[in-house]
């Protein structure tokens, strides 16, 4: 059954979702940050208490629907996104206090080096990597929810200081005269801090991250899922590990990494890319839908012989037994393999 929905033009006060309208914004591919309202609009016309956002990405569409009180778990397979989504999900209502921002903002605590010595000359000047290995020291020690959002707020301060806030680049090539890229990264933490902090909240509801393949989800015991699957070009020039390889890293303090050392930039490996640029993968992927009970499914990628050519956002839903194709009326380009 096709249906065809003009979601209203609207915005966050009048979708009531004040928080949302000030998430900490990362520069991240594919953030939809800027049609939540739309997004919000739709989801409003759905009766359901429970969702999971199967690729969660920058957490902002997972965020918003905590704040629309409902249940959310927010699954992304990079590391950096879940440690994000924990902090500011998952997280029922812990904050970093004044003495926790001290503690990290305190010297060097065992020494370590790691990323000092790794990056050398790439991305920041050394007084830059000295801080990140200098709160790593400490954050290792606090409780989980304090840790995630310090190390939250770490990604978020080396991703405002870097050009265009992808590591695909080395230098100040693209230099676009933003205040941020000339700060010590140790001012741009303090200024994360307080916005992720600002952003957490307790929903009365038992929220929660994963880390997986999406694959490995039970798929029961949710209402709605959200399906907003990576972009997957031909080539690799949008591949997230590439653009975002440092940030994946430095939420992890670079353990079980594989990095090239004989590339440029120092990157990680990644097979996501060769994942989901193969159908072999793809067609699968557009199966386990019919597991969930109603499915929104933002389609960045579409086997080639379906591909859609019309300058639509387009989910799927399928609610009680039967499968329907929205095609939403907004002025967003569709992005195909």
């Amino acid at each position: 059954m096709a249906i065809m929905l003009e979601p209203k033009f609207t915005n966050f006060e009048e979708q009531k979702l004040p928080r949302t309208a000030v998430y900490p914004r990362l520069r991240y591919m594919g953030s939809k940050y800027k049609i939540i309202p739309y997004l919000s609009s739709i989801l409003s016309n759905i009766p359901f208490e429970s969702a999971l956002d199967a690729f969660a990405g920058s957490g902002v569409v997972a965020y918003s629907l905590k704040e629309m009180g409902k249940q959310v778990v927010a699954n992304d397979f990079l590391h950096f996104s879940s440690t994000i989504a924990r902090a500011v999900i998952e997280n029922p209502g812990v904050i970093l206090s004044g003495e926790d921002l001290q503690l990290l903002l305190s010297p060097n605590k065992d020494g370590r080096n790691f990323i000092q010595s790794t990056f050398e000359n790439l991305y920041f000047p050394l007084e830059d990597h000295q801080f990140l290995d200098s709160v790593w020291s400490h954050a290792e020690g606090l409780p989980m929810y304090k840790r995630e959002l310090a190390l939250s707020a770490l990604c978020l301060a080396a991703a405002r200081k870097q050009p265009r806030g992808v590591f695909t680049i080395t230098d100040l090539r693209y230099d676009d005269g933003r205040r941020n890229l000339h700060l010590p990264l140790r001012e741009l933490f303090v200024q994360a801090v307080k916005e992720y902090n600002n952003a957490v909240f307790d929903n009365g509801k038992a929220n929660g991250v994963m880390c997986a393949d999406v694959f490995s989800i039970d798929p029961s015991g949710f209402d709605l899922v959200y399906f907003d699957p990576p972009y997957a070009p031909p080539k690799d020039d949008a591949d997230y590990i590439k653009r975002y390889h440092f940030l994946e890293g430095l939420s992890r303090y670079w353990r079980d990494v594989k990095i090239m050392e004989n590339t440029k930039t120092k990157k990680s490996r990644s097979g996501i890319h060769h994942l989901l640029t193969n159908g072999r993968y793809v067609r699968p992927c557009v199966n386990c839908l019919l597991d969930f009970s109603t499915v929104l499914l933002f389609c960045h990628i579409v086997p080639t012989r379906f591909r859609v050519r019309k300058k639509f956002m387009n989910y799927y839903v399928r609610q009680k037994g039967m499968l329907r194709f929205i095609l939403c009326r907004i002025p967003i380009r569709l992005v195909h393999m």
